[in-house]
């Protein structure tokens, strides 16, 4: 419902002129919190996340869809949305502890958004997860992920679509990283 509301709002940005619309706040979802719990990993700290060199300027902080420009209010950049996204999905599940020997950094490696196509829209982020104990890498690998939807001329119809597109990456790339075997594994030794 945040998702259909945050486009909702979009859409009346867009009809008024405006030129930027925030993304929703991450959210833990079921699914994920399911799947950490019977993972039997140990608590974890988020450290710092970043743009990685490759990303271009600019595109940590904002991104455009059509003539909106979409921002992260929530972490203040996409690295320390993608950061807030971690950290939720890890407090919901009890394995989110400041103190603890594991810490997870990341760096946000890719963050791409399509929607110019009356046809279909497009959205992909990456980043390069980094996982130490007591300061010793222990996992170190980058994931990435991508989704599509239907897309129309329409302002108004493409440019919430597009929003929640690409805002429903966040969840699904930390999800990817959670449910990922050798993090897993690391993260139970």
């Amino acid at each position: 419902m945040r998702l259909s509301l945050l486009g909702a709002i979009a859409a009346a940005l867009a009809l008024a002129g405006c030129a930027t619309a925030p993304i929703a706040p991450p959210s833990a979802t079921m699914e994920t919190l399911r799947s950490v719990q019977a993972s039997g990993i140990r608590p974890i700290q988020v450290g710092v996340f970043r743009p990685g060199p490759g990303l271009p300027p600019g595109r940590d902080e904002a991104i455009n869809s059509r003539a909106i420009k979409i921002k992260p209010l929530f972490g203040g950049s996409f690295s320390g949305y993608l950061k807030l996204s971690l950290a939720t999905e890890l407090n919901a599940a009890g394995k989110l502890d400041a103190n603890s020997p594991l810490e997870v950094t990341g760096l946000l490696t890719e963050s791409e958004l399509h929607s110019a196509s009356f046809k279909t829209g497009s959205a992909s982020i990456a980043a390069r997860f980094v996982m130490t104990r007591d300061r010793v890498v222990i996992y170190d690998k980058q994931l990435r992920v991508e989704s599509s939807w239907r897309s129309n001329p329409l302002g108004g119809i493409a440019i919430p679509a597009a929003i929640n597109g690409y805002n429903s990456l966040y969840p699904r790339l930390v999800r990817a990283l959670l449910e990922d075997p050798e993090f897993v594994a690391a993260a139970r030794s």
